[in-house]
């Protein structure tokens, strides 16, 4: 019986991706690199023994979302660090769960090539969650911090920050949420909103004075000129039927002022909407 010949098998065709146009090519990369949820930072151990690196994350799956630069030499030149163009980055605790959000970002933005940092264009740091007992006392306590995020802003213009302070749960804490938010528009951004919880403001002064000190005035300064950062609420999830809760859970409480809900309330929700939507 005579021997069948096996006909070799072809390999299967390859696409020359590298070989189309940089312009196609970077439609190509800003469809891979883009993550609906955006991308978290994770700092992990590198071959420098002291130095952690940067990780970017797809928020979703927190997967490393960038597996194009390990496919050849030119893809890693060509994509290295340009998922950050395309997504929203979030920074959370620095290295362990008890350093500073903040410090990851700076970071972060350290190790950039000027060019890097051009593609950095949505950040969003959110401080570990620890126990707060009001803003007030975290912004007196990490005062060096905030005035560096202040600087931060005021020289990436391009970079729009959300800065989502640490805390308690908003429906829980309505009235204080209130007051925090009355504080921080007055130390920040030098805006009077106290009319929502009293007729006279000299009380919300004399603790921006208090809290602040000596750097009311760089503090001030700087807070206007960083338009690019928004003060933020911890939580991300707060919706209308939370905003009555919240109003509805602080009647119920002792120090709540009756004005504030009897003629307040509903200038009181929508402050409280905007702060949580668009912030301080």
């Amino acid at each position: 019986m005579p021997h069948r010949k096996i006909a070799p098998r072809r390999a299967a065709p390859t696409f020359a991706l590298l070989e189309l146009p940089a312009e196609i090519r970077n439609l190509i990369y800003a469809f891979a690199l883009t993550a609906p949820s955006g991308l978290r930072v994770r700092w992990q151990a590198s071959t420098h023994r002291r130095r952690k690196k940067p990780v970017m994350l797809d928020a979703s799956t927190s997967h490393p979302i960038n597996q194009l630069q390990y496919a050849s030499k030119q893809l890693r030149r060509e994509t290295a660090g340009l998922e950050i163009q395309y997504n929203l980055v979030t920074f959370g605790a620095f290295a362990s769960r008890h350093e500073s959000a903040l410090k990851g970002l700076f970071v972060f933005a350290g190790r950039c090539t000027p060019k890097t940092l051009q593609w950095l264009s949505h950040v969003e740091v959110r401080e570990p969650a620890n126990d707060v007992r009001s803003q007030a006392v975290w912004i007196h306590d990490n005062m060096p911090r905030l005035l560096e995020l202040l600087e931060f802003c005021g020289r990436n213009p391009h970079i729009a920050v959300g800065f989502r302070l640490p805390g308690y749960a908003v429906k829980h804490s309505g009235y204080r949420f209130l007051q925090d938010g009355i504080f921080l528009s007055r130390a920040l951004r030098g805006v009077d909103v106290s009319f929502l919880d009293c007729h006279d403001g000299q009380e919300y002064e004399a603790k921006v004075e208090h809290v602040l000190e000596e750097r009311r005035g760089q503090m001030l300064r700087l807070g206007r000129q960083a338009t690019n950062l928004r003060i933020l609420p911890q939580e991300t999830d707060v919706d209308a039927k939370t905003l009555n809760e919240m109003v509805r859970a602080s009647k119920q409480m002792t120090r709540t002022p009756k004005h504030l809900l009897s003629v307040r309330a509903a200038e009181w929700e929508r402050y409280a909407k905007t702060w949580v939507e668009e912030g301080i």
